[in-house]
């Protein structure tokens, strides 16, 4: 091995920006040569680091953070870190002549921990912008593409400041992607969970197609092979966002990951665009939150429609000044007036002092 070696100077001295002066340049053979085949293991909690010895390498130096050591074997193990944060090794030969190596270096991030807690809240104002325009993505997220145009990704809404997930499609490319949630800890289980996000479809020549997200559940967070639908969602407002709220009940298997695979309605070809932010992710109790609502306004009429995923009987229905218990799932309130705005709730009843979600 050998290393190019010159001379660089900048310093200014005849203008403020002079063309770089390169002198001395030389080629040397390296006496000392870098550690090579670094590979590593990663946990929460440590990671352990590994690579190859040659000739007669017997001494390393290793740094990370404020730790400096020696070691005589070719593999350290850095123990009592930190969970979902970056380290950055620095592995360096101590050559019998004396000299030290240049350090090979190895930028590696700790395991996340699992989900201990729900419901997990992201709105991604948090994530930095852009986060998603390269390899990287949000950490403890996993993100599979089946193509190379890096999306989704984190944008920012010039208008109101709100950032979001940006998902760019392409039917033609064979283009899909799929977001993967964090891990659930092993006290949940994905088949009593749901599923809860905003999105609005971004369309404005109107010559796209209506994005669809497919909602479900993956054994491993990087095999799509594993992923098992549940539910299918079309976005078609352009105008604002809809929320949709996505149960796992159908589930039924142990999978631990709960994933959005986006793809394109139509034919080849056909391109979709949409915003999708709030994604939650709630437990669902024995008393099961009613969903899929419809409304049938009429001139002092609406009429409300829901549906419910357990055996509830009774529902706690709220609209302005007015509350009252259903006993089916569909309902008309009466005598409005016209031209007034009403905010209706539905809370499942599954016992006394027992009350979903509204």
């Amino acid at each position: 091995l050998y290393a190019l070696l010159f001379m660089w100077v900048n310093d200014e001295f005849s203008a403020n920006n002079p063309p770089a002066a390169v002198d001395n340049v030389s080629i040397e053979p390296i006496s000392c040569h870098i550690p090579t085949g670094l590979s590593a293991y990663i946990s929460q909690y440590y990671i352990d680091i590994t690579w190859q010895a040659s000739g007669d390498d017997q001494a390393w130096l290793v740094q990370y953070g404020d730790t400096v050591l020696t070691t005589f074997v070719p593999a350290y193990n850095a123990e009592n870190l930190t969970p979902n944060t970056e380290y950055t090794f620095m592995v360096s030969n101590l050559c019998s002549n004396g000299e030290t190596s240049l350090p090979a270096v190895l930028s590696l991030r700790t395991a996340c921990l699992p989900l201990s807690s729900l419901p997990f809240i992201c709105d991604f104002q948090s994530v930095p912008v852009g986060t998603g325009s390269s390899n990287d993505f949000i950490p403890c997220w996993n993100r599979i593409l089946n193509y190379s145009s890096y999306s989704p990704r984190v944008a920012n809404e010039s208008t109101s400041g709100n950032n979001y997930l940006y998902w760019n499609l392409s039917a033609g490319l064979l283009d899909d992607a799929t977001i993967v949630l964090p891990e659930l800890d092993e006290q949940f289980d994905a088949t009593y969970t749901e599923l809860r996000f905003k999105a609005k479809k971004y369309d404005i020549t109107g010559l796209f197609n209506d994005p669809v997200f497919v909602v479900g559940v993956m054994m491993d967070p990087d095999n799509i092979e594993t992923f098992a639908p549940i539910d299918t969602i079309v976005v078609t407002s352009t105008d604002s966002f809809t929320s949709y709220a996505i149960p796992m009940l159908s589930y039924g298997g142990s999978g631990r990951y709960v994933a959005i695979r986006g793809i394109v309605s139509g034919s080849n070809f056909a391109s979709a665009m949409c915003f999708m932010d709030d994604i939650e992710l709630h437990e669902l109790l024995y008393c099961h939150r009613p969903t899929s609502f419809s409304f049938s306004p009429g001139c002092d009429t609406i009429a409300v429609n829901w549906t419910t995923d357990g055996d509830e009987s009774q529902w706690l229905l709220s609209y302005n000044d007015t509350t009252l218990v259903a006993f089916s799932t569909s309902f008309v309130a009466r005598n409005l007036q016209p031209d007034r705005e009403y905010l209706f709730s539905v809370a499942a009843i599954c016992g006394i002092g027992d009350t979903s979600e509204a």
